[in-house]
């Protein structure tokens, strides 16, 4: 199993511009020497923070390195479209990164991370910018999960009991 280690929030450089609030580009390098893991493959979580803690908004991964990745031009228009929704807010990011070990980087086990980070995201915020991973048509098993109607049947209810529902 592999064992990731959780850095952040770290603040992300804004400016205020004729647009509202948006990402500060010419301030990240000073944003990776705080975070000190930009050279890291994992995956990571763009949040925003205010009064009542932290919405997630974006979560991605990548192979390469988190300083390679997190702000590319696609992903800085998911960032502003999240900052300009909110009235407040600070943007943060966390970070996710695997355990070193020898031998070639776990991409499924960073991938299978990522799905679960959508699907942890989506859960306190529908308005996640994801695009992959987001289908929310999930399937509906009778008498365990959905909006059925009726006492379950004995099958389902040691089905529930079994998985902890």
């Amino acid at each position: 199993m592999a064992t990731f280690t959780v850095y952040g929030p770290f603040v992300v450089p804004t400016r205020t511009g004729k647009g509202g609030k948006s990402i500060d580009t010419a301030s990240l390098s000073g944003f990776w020497l705080e975070a000190n893991c930009g050279s890291n493959a994992g995956c990571y979580i763009f949040g925003l923070r205010s009064g009542g803690g932290t919405i997630p908004y974006y979560a991605g991964r990548t192979a390469k390195t988190l300083k390679s990745e997190c702000f590319q031009a696609h992903k800085l228009a998911k960032y502003h479209a999240a900052l300009v929704s909110v009235a407040k807010g600070t943007p943060v990011m966390f970070f996710l990164v695997p355990a070193i070990s020898k031998g070639p980087k776990n991409v499924s086990a960073i991938k299978v991370l990522e799905e679960r980070l959508i699907g942890l995201g989506l859960k306190r915020n529908a308005n996640m910018t994801n695009i992959k991973g987001t289908k929310k048509d999930e399937p509906i098993i009778k008498g365990v999960t959905g909006g059925s109607i009726g006492k379950p049947s004995k099958s389902a209810s040691a089905f529930r009991k079994m998985i902890g529902l």
